[in-house]
């Protein structure tokens, strides 16, 4: 998915695009520091330990659900906003 969104926003200067895997229990550093300059948004899609069910965000990231959408086989992607 990363890799798609790279691909349709690559003309975006204000949009920067990166993937982490395996999904911690704790948010990294990276994103905290970004969400404390500017609007950050982070989007679940996949299956991880840390997560209720695909596309869910582990609840120990202080995140507030923008939008989600539920796929045909009953996941979801999700859309967050990081709380600063």
């Amino acid at each position: 998915m990363p890799d798609s969104l790279k691909v349709s926003m690559r003309d975006n200067r204000n949009v920067s695009i990166q993937g982490y895997w395996p999904i911690p229990e704790t948010m990294p550093a990276s994103i905290q520091d970004q969400a404390a300059r500017q609007p950050t948004y982070v989007l679940f899609y996949a299956a991880c330990e840390m997560c209720v069910t695909d596309g869910i965000a582990p609840t120990t990231w202080p995140l507030a659900q923008e939008v989600q959408y539920q796929r045909p086989d009953g996941t979801f992607m999700t859309i967050y906003k990081v709380k600063d």
